[in-house]
């Protein structure tokens, strides 16, 4: 889908400064402020979007820190990345197998 170029000015973006300290994210002063949902890229780690979804969701008032400190696995609270991803391969396999199990059921 083609988007006119007033279309894209209005959609929404991550604003490029901290709303509660005023710097740029791209800075890394950030620690103790809360970044915005969509913002993935922290210094060398990237978060996959869904893991960052999640983790928002379920913290939204997170910091840097405790968002970067989640991704690396040093939050008691959520898992890292990796193991969340690989839990949530896990919950899709089950709910295939589920509906598989339930579909041979109903033929009988």
């Amino acid at each position: 889908m083609i988007r006119s170029k007033k279309a894209q000015e209005r959609v929404p973006k991550m604003s490029d400064k901290c709303s509660q300290c005023g710097l740029a994210w791209d800075a890394d002063e950030h620690m103790a402020c809360v970044p915005p949902k969509d913002k993935l890229n922290y210094g060398e780690y990237k978060l996959s979007p869904a893991y960052k979804a999640a983790l928002y969701d379920s913290h939204p008032n997170y910091t840097v820190e405790e968002v970067v400190g989640s991704y690396l696995g040093y939050n008691q609270l959520f898992p890292d990345e990796e193991t969340w991803l690989k839990e949530q391969d896990e919950e899709e396999e089950e709910e295939e197998e589920g509906e598989a199990y339930s579909d041979v059921s109903e033929s009988d």
